[in-house]
């Protein structure tokens, strides 16, 4: 989709860096590292280019303040100028950073280490761990959920939030990352314990119309339940299909 000037939404690889490098690699309001982009004086409908100077981090749910009026962009210039991340210096536990790739707790077993595909379901990965990129200190989270039927309906790539369909929110609440789907159910509850571990409280999806379930005591891939198992130290922890 572009605007009136043929601007793509499709903002390039080396704009998206300059601007998380700006914003500390968090939400310039709050510091929070799963984020969207946004643009500013001018709007994108508005834009004739991607100007990172005209870009900025948001968490969804200050990006949806923004862009139901809730937030002015006055704020956002603002927290463009003075980033929140910078300010936090991921201090709090609402803001977490875990250097190179976190140790994950889930599936009932023993904590998985160094492993950046903790779980992968019929050759897709669930959720990946990459180390943090040149001049942070967070590791970058990917996560795919997909409906019933398969279809991709959100992603996390690289602490990028990615609505693919429906309607999605996100909340941080204490050292918890909650995704809600469309009807305010949560389908992933991330606990984080930096500079330790991350626990999957929760993860709802479904792969090739096999639903799928983690929480921190097991897993459940269609009929068969799992308890343990996974293994630290290798690329993927646990394989399935």
């Amino acid at each position: 989709m572009a605007n009136k000037f043929g601007l793509s939404r499709n903002i390039p690889d080396d704009v998206k860096r300059a601007v998380r490098q700006h914003c500390g690699f968090g939400c310039a309001i709050c510091g929070t590292t799963i984020t969207e982009y946004e643009h500013f004086f001018p709007d994108f409908v508005d834009a004739s280019k991607h100007d990172p100077k005209k870009i900025v981090l948001l968490c969804p749910t200050h990006h949806s303040m923004v862009t139901k009026g809730i937030i002015p962009k006055e704020k956002v210039q603002e927290s463009w100028a003075q980033p929140a991340a910078k300010d936090l210096g991921y201090s709090k536990t609402e803001h977490p950073w875990f250097k190179g790739i976190p140790s994950l707790k889930m599936g009932g077993g023993p904590l998985v280490q160094g492993t950046p595909i903790p779980i992968q379901v019929r050759g897709t990965n669930i959720i990946e761990f990459e180390p943090p990129e040149e001049g942070s200190n967070l590791a970058r989270i990917s996560a795919k959920l997909q409906d019933a039927s398969g279809n991709n309906i959100l992603s996390i790539d690289k602490n990028e939030w990615r609505v693919l369909s429906g309607s999605w929110d996100f909340k941080c609440v204490g050292n918890r990352y909650i995704f809600l789907d469309k009807f305010n159910a949560p389908s992933l509850i991330l606990k984080m314990n930096p500079p330790n571990w991350i626990a999957i409280e929760l993860l709802l999806t479904s792969i090739d119309g096999i639903p799928v379930k983690v929480t921190e005591e097991k897993l459940m891939i269609g009929s068969s339940t799992f308890s343990g198992g996974l293994f630290s130290n290798c690329r993927v922890g646990f394989a399935f299909g």
